[in-house]
């Protein structure tokens, strides 16, 4: 067994932390000592237990690449695509997706660079994640990026919205928005759970595409 592999029992902040030092462990010190403290900071662990273990999950704005390498790392099976506008971040994901590779993990993970408001990569894919993706959109294109998440999901997946609370701004016409665009695509509300951080507070949603 890799020692990159975890058992989904066995995710927890602890654990997300020490495989972000393992696998980004070539990043720049601070770039590895964030992704190391956002396990604390952000309910990573929350996030990858609601992905069934057979999905294709199309990460936008994936960053480094953390979400879609713990997916692998727990045996997710389908294909796990993510982008970003950062050409930095997606040059660390397949740095990352590299480590994955020489260590065993299944090899199917894919990182690209699109710009905010290029086209998405193509295809259906089970789970969309927008995880703190939609407030870096100006606010006028939000809708769309909405719309071409639902596009994305494959009939009865998932669209995983993770929404942040700061404790000196709530930003709640943010949630307050994306519930107004889920109904209005028909998306029932398949889970939803609230969660106190460090500094501020979670809402999850995973809001289902009909079928």
């Amino acid at each position: 067994m890799s020692s990159l592999t975890i058992a989904p029992h066995q995710i927890d902040t602890a654990s997300i932390s020490g495989f972000a030092g393992k696998i980004f462990h070539q990043a720049p010190l601070l770039a590895r000592i964030r992704l190391q403290l956002r396990s604390y900071f952000s309910p990573m662990h929350r996030l990858v237990a609601l992905v069934p273990q057979h999905a294709s999950v199309l990460d936008a704005g994936c960053g480094n690449g953390l979400f879609l390498a713990l997916l692998a790392a727990k045996g997710t099976e389908g294909n796990l695509v993510g982008f970003d506008g950062s050409w930095s971040a997606i040059e660390c994901a397949k740095q990352m997706q590299r480590e994955l590779d020489q260590q065993g993990c299944p090899a199917n993970l894919s990182f690209k660079h699109r710009e905010k408001l290029e086209a998405w990569p193509r295809g259906e894919f089970n789970v969309v994640s927008l995880l703190d993706y939609l407030p870096s959109i100006p606010i006028q294109h939000q809708g769309k990026v909405f719309r071409t998440a639902v596009d994305h999901l494959a009939p009865g997946g998932l669209l995983l919205y993770k929404h942040v609370a700061m404790i000196f701004d709530s930003n709640a016409a943010e949630l307050v928005q994306v519930q107004q665009w889920a109904r209005v695509f028909d998306l029932k509300i398949a889970h939803q759970e609230s969660l106190k951080g460090i500094c501020c507070s979670y809402e999850i949603i995973g809001f289902r595409k009909p079928i």
